[in-house]
């Protein structure tokens, strides 16, 4: 069991996210057992996080040029 800290959404969008002591047990990646905390069951919590996405320029991989062969055509 290891202590982490775990965010609720506020309720108030413009308010900031309220951290939440736990301790976890098992995960597989997907689901990670919540052992001890103000956690109850059917709380939500914030698992990722959303950041701004950057406008492409055209210069990065798959832009313009040759792609990758993909073998012989036209026999």
């Amino acid at each position: 069991m290891r202590p982490q800290t775990v965010y609720q959404p506020p309720p108030d969008p413009s308010d900031e996210p309220k951290p939440v002591a736990v301790r976890t047990g098992i995960s597989d990646g997907r689901y990670t057992q919540i052992v001890s905390g103000e956690l109850k069951e059917g709380d939500s919590v914030i698992t990722g996080l959303a950041t701004a996405r950057a406008e492409s320029t055209g210069a990065g991989p798959g832009a313009g040029g040759r792609g990758q062969g993909g073998g012989r055509r036209g026999f």
